[in-house]
């Protein structure tokens, strides 16, 4: 069976895989800020990081879900990506 459906479960898998990669204080920052809702100045002060390197952890972890996203198109959907 495929479709929509089965597309999105494989894209949320890359998703998940590609943050289960990243270094441990990427991850927790990341998911502090996107599902824990956390503040980036909150998040910071909880890790005892700067907000900088929270910022760093986010986008980190936005180019790896990307990435991953990406490698599951076609050659020539990556155009359109």
């Amino acid at each position: 069976m495929s479709g929509p459906a089965t597309h999105r479960r494989t894209q949320l898998r890359m998703a998940e895989q590609a943050i289960a990669a990243l270094d441990p204080l990427d991850r927790a920052l990341f998911m502090a800020v996107r599902c824990d809702g956390l503040s980036y100045g909150d998040a910071a002060q909880l890790h005892d990081v700067t907000t900088e390197r929270v910022e760093e952890a986010v986008a980190n972890a936005l180019i790896a879900v990307g990435k991953a996203r990406r490698s599951q198109l076609l050659w020539w959907q990556r155009w359109l990506a």
